[in-house]
């Protein structure tokens, strides 16, 4: 689909004018053919599929993993703290006008490196969070408290924080339903509930072993325990997902509307993710022994902003 959307644009530009090419670039809709016909196709291959439950061989595993190769390199210090800085830019862009919480927990924090750029850099009271304490001195130097509990049983007072929050950790929690009922427990009456998380299970790199296993959807392709024995043989650094809650987005959905009588959603948005359709259109007898819901293929992240009634 790529290549022939790159013909048309070479045969384009040959014959027609750069001046009525310009107009023709401004209209979204005409750069959207080529994606529109890409989801479309996979959609018709995925829904008149019958469900497979053999998965892929060792060799094609192999074949697809030079295919997808992308190295990685780590992620160093300075990238986390301009991520936790985005973040926290993003929440307060979301926050009605004069709204900045004046206390902040973080749940599922790691490092901590939101809740100390929250204090230092926009004066945020902040607390961190998480199942397990990871050594990091910038906590210490911001004097930041960091609370070893679970999400889904905290030990905090009613109505104790202005705003709770939850970055990229909220897939990984294995009872969502008491997690986010915690997490509206802990917060003031009129404070609010910001999630953002993914990639949700059951999205390209939904396994979160992208940094080992470089294959999209491989959840689907491959028995897990393949997976981890290529690793092993091949000997890859292994990265290791925390656990999962497997849920898909309708569960997500349904969870949100169970809040209602406590809460008000704000904001609401589901990112979509079309890079590696090729793969559902190649094998989609696999994907649709997992999931019957194509949107589950293309739903990578989800945030929602709750207020607290």
């Amino acid at each position: 689909m790529a290549k022939l959307w790159a013909m048309i644009k070479t045969i384009l530009k040959k014959t027609v004018p750069a001046h009525v090419l310009n107009i023709i670039w401004k209209f979204d809709i005409i750069l959207k053919i080529p994606l529109f016909c890409n989801i479309a196709v996979t959609y018709c291959y995925f829904v008149f599929s019958r469900k497979k439950q053999q998965r892929l061989s060792w060799q094609e595993l192999d074949r697809l993993q030079k295919r997808y190769y992308t190295p990685f390199n780590g992620i160093d210090v300075e990238y986390r703290k301009t991520t936790a800085r985005n973040q926290i830019k993003r929440l307060l862009s979301l926050l009605p006008e004069g709204k900045k919480p004046d206390s902040l927990l973080e749940t599922g924090a790691g490092h901590g490196f939101l809740s100390i750029i929250a204090n230092r850099e926009f004066n945020i009271n902040s607390t961190a969070t998480d199942l397990n304490f990871k050594e990091n001195p910038e906590l210490e130097k911001a004097q930041i408290p960091f609370e070893v509990m679970n999400v889904s049983k905290m030990s905090f007072d009613d109505s104790t924080f202005d705003c709770v929050v939850s970055f990229n950790a909220f897939e990984h929690f294995e009872q969502p339903e008491t997690a986010i009922k915690e997490m509206i427990r802990i917060t003031k009456s009129g404070g609010f509930v910001y999630l953002y998380f993914g990639p949700v299970y059951y999205a390209a790199l939904g396994l979160h072993l992208y940094k080992s296993i470089h294959v999209p959807y491989s959840q689907y392709l491959f028995d897990y325990d393949m997976l981890m024995e290529y690793i092993e043989k091949n000997k890859i650094t292994k990265y290791m997902p925390a656990s999962f809650n497997y849920w898909k987005l309708e569960q997500y959905e349904q969870l949100w509307r169970s809040c209602l009588s406590q809460v008000d959603i704000t904001y609401k948005r589901v990112t979509k993710d079309y890079r590696y359709l090729e793969l559902v259109r190649a094998y989609p007898g696999l994907f649709k022994s997992k999931t019957n819901k194509f949107s589950d293929l293309t739903s990578t992240s989800i945030e929602i902003l709750f207020k607290k009634k």
